[in-house]
């Protein structure tokens, strides 16, 4: 009876996530049907490295102390990649988004986004680079050069594959590597990235457009083919620095994960480039069929040493949104601790078999959306999911500080984003911590359009340093 009952399970979770998956791909490949004999219209393109003049704008109501600018041009669909992505040049001066062609849809192969540079003391905007290598939550996944305001780098559709893309703002061109970019290494040497298109299988809105045919797939068990790739970005030279296979067999459910469908999310590079953590994702396994389950390998940059630092037992509890923390050792994440239900902020130590052992919980606050702390240690920021128990009923989350030392909850101002049950369409505000980390970059909508802001909690911080 249970074997039935898991059966059943299993093909009503297929039949949900077709459904589900199906409403993005149909809208999208109307859109496109629509783009094709003309019903469907963007934007003109704008013209390449031709600065713009714009007026930044004022938000709010926000928390005393704190100021919001909306610093993208009004009613242009705007945003900035991921809560652990810096969007801000090494000289904190350019502030690099995706302007998004249209916003009612995912992308289709042909659709093209706009890479564009805010000068944030001259107000204008220039776009620099257009791609076919976006969705809707990390747009373009734009990076820039971890020394250099000359660089940015960005995905690109090629051959229904998703490559990296070097831009150079001084000589105004663009060099396409042959292998993807999730993530660029402090030192600028080097990028990694698994398969783009195969993120897909898993999750939408973090790797390229798809055609509604042909799509890659993987098989049960472990791919010696596909992982985590390595490009030399000075002499383009491409190598696989650990396969999925490789991650599978230093976990300790091995043998187990063979059983199922393993994918890889995100690759992140720890500050000082000596550890790389990497989201394994496995689909079907045997105990829990219908199942996405999700876990944490890492290892260092020659692709030895790998570890499991979270397994996907700790992880079904409930938890999402891993990141590097600024000592580089640790990872912060949402994790529901063993024994408990609520969803906390904790800490995870990089160290060979420390397991649950080596987890931290962070106060007593509710975990949410994508936390980070700044680079003193202090404050913890984060937004939240509509779901999660912080959002309002017309689509409004908080802005979330936590002020460690204090034990202090600061709510800084609401951010619109959007009603719920969008999916990969929904707008993520990713608060990310500024270079000098007195400011908060996010998204939100303003008047129906997305948009980026710049939080400035200077005063703010300033009224509290005693």
């Amino acid at each position: 009876m249970s074997s039935l009952a898991g059966v059943i399970r299993n093909r009503v979770w297929r039949a949900g996530r077709w459904v589900r998956n199906g409403e993005e791909d149909l809208r999208s490949g109307i859109g496109a049907l629509a783009r094709t004999v003309g019903l469907e219209r963007s934007a003109a393109p704008k013209p390449l490295f031709e600065p713009v003049r714009f007026t930044f704008r004022e938000a709010g109501p926000a928390l005393d102390g704190v100021r919001a600018r909306i610093v993208t041009p009004p009613g242009e669909p705007s945003m900035h990649t991921f809560f652990d992505v810096q969007p801000l040049s090494p000289s904190g001066r350019y502030l690099a988004v995706t302007g998004l062609p249209f916003e009612h849809r995912g992308p289709y192969p042909g659709d093209r986004a706009e890479i564009r540079v805010i000068d944030l003391r001259e107000g204008t905007v220039e776009t620099v680079y257009r791609t076919g290598g976006w969705a809707l939550q990390l747009g373009a996944n734009i990076q820039w050069h971890p020394s250099d305001d000359r660089f940015l780098f960005c995905n690109e559709l090629r051959g229904g594959r998703g490559v990296g893309v070097r831009i150079d703002r001084k000589e105004r061109m663009a060099r396409t590597y042959d292998a993807p970019f999730y993530a660029i290494s402090p030192c600028g040497g080097w990028m990694l990235g698994p398969a783009l298109d195969l993120i897909n299988r898993t999750q939408y809105g973090y790797g390229v457009p798809e055609a509604l045919t042909g799509r890659r797939s993987l098989r049960p068990g472990a791919s010696r083919e596909e992982g985590i790739w390595r490009t030399d970005l000075e002499s383009g030279a491409v190598e696989l620095l650990a396969s999925i296979h490789d991650l599978v067999q230093a976990s300790p459910d091995r043998d187990l994960l063979m059983t199922g469908i393993n994918l890889l999310f995100h690759t992140k590079i720890n500050r000082d480039g000596t550890r790389i953590f990497q989201v394994v994702r496995s689909l079907d396994l045997v105990d829990r069929p219908g199942t996405v389950r999700s876990r944490i390998m890492t290892l260092d940059p020659a692709g030895r040493n790998i570890r499991e630092l979270l397994g996907h037992r700790s992880w079904d509890r409930g938890g999402h949104h891993p990141g590097w923390m600024p000592d580089g050792r640790t990872i912060l994440m949402n994790l529901v601790p063993e024994g408990e239900r609520t969803l906390r902020f904790m800490r995870l130590r990089d160290v060979a078999g420390a397991g649950e052992a080596g987890m931290e919980t962070l106060g007593a606050w509710r975990g949410s959306g994508h936390p980070s702390i700044d680079p003193t240690g202090r404050y913890l920021v984060t937004d939240a999911y509509l779901n999660e128990g912080f959002g309002e009923p017309d689509g409004k989350v908080p802005l979330r500080l936590i002020d460690l030392a204090m034990g202090e909850e600061h709510h800084l101002m609401q951010l619109d984003c959007g009603p719920a049950n969008l999916r990969a369409r929904r707008i993520d505000p990713h608060p990310v911590w500024s270079r000098d980390g007195r400011s908060v970059i996010v998204n939100s909508r303003v008047d129906g359009c997305r948009q980026v802001m710049i939080v400035d909690l200077g005063a703010f911080m300033d009224a509290r340093a005693g």
